[in-house]
């Protein structure tokens, strides 16, 4: 969060439009790869040159560019004035905290969201993708590499494949249904680690199982935050898309996916608010039978204390002192009397 507030109030005061990148700053340069591809055949390439990106404008072929790596921001602008890109537009680009949200502009839209996996056992790895869809090309922009696109790379080597028969705009659902797809993969990720949690507390009410709730319960949250917006985004998706008709099944199916998400998700957010309820109801009912045990004790040994100091007074003038048998009797009422408080407890239940 401080890395966040330190990086966007880089641009307080600046002019819109201005190019701040606010994610770690790598070092690696941009890297820009082509993939042109007709029903018939499919070519791709890391692009050295800018000028070699023109066939994603002449409308022959289908053109997926993937530009990888954000911090670059001077190749960046060199890349935006090539396509006649917004400004503001790609401000929103490498602010990498970007809300997920879709804007139609004239020539092309633009979506930008977040991709979610389980890279790291531990913990969600949150990165963002922003998506320009033109008339024949689409272009994606990773904060990382794209490497996790690799299935969709493989389909669309497939000369049968659907991607390979249709349009771009057919590309832009393949991509945007991979990335949902990977929400489900994350939620079962959830699931899996509040069950375990679940278990472990039910056994066990340790400072670890409480902090390993609130960090579930903070990834929830920002998973949320990640996907309840893609809703709306495919919801304008007939805008974007000529003869939206075609894939109007495709999208609402992916607006199937994200509303089960969305309602799973909540439900999980329930769950672990219901598990912390749980969590300080038994520490609760397990601190009562701690006091419980210490109260007994205390019922049991107090008139024995009681007895025990009357006696240990130094008065010279004490008759029982001089009993043959004092000692005796005191230890047989103290005794006696220990016994009748422990069955009066047992006949009140506390134990």
């Amino acid at each position: 969060m401080k890395q966040l507030i330190s990086r966007t109030s880089q641009k307080a005061g600046l002019a819109p439009g201005s190019l701040i990148y606010t994610g770690a700053e790598t070092g690696k340069s941009t890297k820009l790869i082509l993939t042109d591809y007709t029903k018939t055949k499919i070519k791709t390439k890391v692009v050295r040159k800018i000028e070699e990106l023109k066939s994603a404008l002449d409308h022959k072929t289908n053109t997926w560019i993937r530009v990888e790596g954000l911090c670059d921001t001077t190749a960046l602008k060199e890349f935006s004035d090539f396509f006649n890109l917004h400004s503001l537009v790609l401000e929103d680009i490498v602010n990498i905290h970007q809300r997920p949200k879709v804007e139609i502009l004239e020539h092309y839209s633009f979506i930008t969201l977040k991709f979610l996996s389980t890279i790291d056992k531990d913990k969600i790895i949150f990165q963002q993708i922003s998506f320009i869809i033109g008339k024949s090309f689409i272009i994606s922009f990773h904060d990382g590499d794209s490497s996790y696109f690799e299935p969709l790379e493989k389909r669309l080597l497939n000369e049968k494949s659907r991607l390979r028969q249709k349009d771009t705009f057919y590309l832009s659902y393949a991509l945007l249904d991979f990335i949902v797809d990977h929400y489900f993969l994350v939620l079962e990720h959830i699931g899996e680690t509040i069950e375990k949690l679940d278990h472990s507390i039910s056994k066990q009410q340790s400072q670890k199982s409480l902090k390993q709730l609130h960090i579930v319960r903070n990834e929830l949250l920002s998973f949320r935050k990640a996907t309840i917006p893609v809703f709306d985004i495919l919801g304008k998706f007939k805008d974007i898309v000529p003869d939206s008709d075609k894939l109007d099944i495709y999208w609402q199916d992916l607006r199937d996916h994200i509303t089960q998400i969305n309602e799973l998700s909540k439900t999980y957010l329930d769950i672990v608010d219901g598990m912390f309820n749980l969590y300080f109801s038994l520490l609760s009912a397990q601190t009562n039978r701690v006091m419980q045990t210490l109260t007994v004790i205390t019922l049991i040994f107090l008139p024995l204390s009681l007895i025990a100091g009357i006696y240990g007074m130094n008065f010279h003038y004490m008759p029982e002192l001089e009993w043959k048998w004092g000692y005796f009797l005191i230890l047989f009422v103290m005794g006696f009397l220990a016994c009748g408080i422990v069955l009066w407890l047992k006949r009140k239940k506390w134990f």
